[in-house]
């Protein structure tokens, strides 16, 4: 069994998708340099994020998702010091959602 050093360990992203072809493509697309993490839409909260004990990096979120209640899922995490090290990364399916996309990076997104 080959153990992988720090240097070559792969990050973990949480994908945040209520889309199973979305989460096929994107897990398909993140696996060669990271572990995935997929977590339903309606599951992920920032209380989802406190009581992981996983180590990830990344949290990739569907835009659906990120524009629930005007952002707050956005606000709550890129105002807390916990994560401050986490790249929050917004995805969108469409242009409409792309158009709308850049009141994300207002509230912490990348």
């Amino acid at each position: 069994m080959e153990i992988m050093n720090e240097k070559h360990k792969k990050r973990t992203v949480i994908l945040v998708t209520e889309n199973s072809n979305e989460e096929e493509y994107l897990k398909n697309i993140l696996s060669k340099n990271y572990d995935t993490i997929t977590v339903k839409c309606s599951d992920f909260s920032k209380e989802y994020l406190n009581s992981t004990d996983k180590q990830f990096s990344v949290i990739l979120i569907d835009f659906k998702k990120a524009f629930e209640n005007d952002f707050e899922i956005l606000k709550s995490i890129s105002e807390d010091n916990l994560f401050a090290d986490i790249a929050l990364l917004v995805y969108c399916e469409n242009a409409e959602e792309l158009n709308n996309s850049v009141e994300c990076l207002k509230y912490g997104a990348s």
